[in-house]
């Protein structure tokens, strides 16, 4: 617990070399859709409306969206497929216009495509947002956290559940401070192999 803070910029680092790298583009299966909603660190809150394809829905982007643009009328680069996150400002945006343009730039926005639509804050859903998301079957949901804290924690659980993994039989050692990994068959000498580096004063990891 006490090397929480080293081992978390290590891990934004390393995100931020595979995010470069272009490495992400995983989708999520039903199971891992599942998980990801159910993580305790994100606290998302009530489901107010669940889509019939909730279960099914693929995510294949880190990148969140929050769409005052879109909700203003500008949709030049809307990318549909992201995880849109709705804040306070948005909300109060909305609710100051005019009921008949309200209906318009929300209908115009839930039957763009998106997927899923998080409100943060816990802030009421406007009437408008949940009767066109019971039509055009879009999932919407809440949380209690601010935007902005939402968002970090949203970034940092996608990057990690879209990220690709691989599963690899081996030993890791720390070798001259740098990390070596010994892979093979099973049998060719890897656990003796690394034994000879332990005996020399390098480190084993895993």
């Amino acid at each position: 617990e006490n090397s929480e803070a080293s081992v978390q910029d290590l891990y934004i680092d390393l995100l931020t070399e595979i995010n470069e790298r272009g490495f992400f583009g995983r989708k999520m299966t039903k199971e891992r859709l599942k998980a990801w909603l159910e993580e305790p660190a994100l606290e998302l809150g009530e489901i107010v409306n669940r889509a019939v394809d909730y279960d099914r829905v693929q995510i294949t982007t880190w990148e969140v969206s929050r769409p005052g643009l879109p909700l203003a009328g500008f949709y030049d680069y809307f990318d549909a497929t992201r995880v849109q996150i709705i804040g306070k400002l948005e909300i109060t945006y909305l609710m100051d216009m005019r009921p008949e343009t309200r209906s318009r730039s929300i209908e115009r926005f839930i039957s763009s495509g998106i997927r899923f639509c998080i409100v943060a804050h816990g802030m009421d859903i406007p009437p408008e947002m949940l009767s066109s998301a019971q039509r055009h079957q879009v999932t919407l949901l809440t949380t209690e956290h601010s935007t902005s804290d939402f968002m970090a924690k949203l970034i940092v659980s996608l990057n990690r559940w879209l990220a690709p993994r691989t599963t690899m039989h081996g030993v890791l050692m720390e070798v001259h401070g740098e990390g070596v990994m010994i892979t093979g068959e099973s049998g060719v000498g890897k656990s003796e192999n690394a034994m000879a580096l332990l005996s020399r004063g390098h480190r084993l990891v895993a």
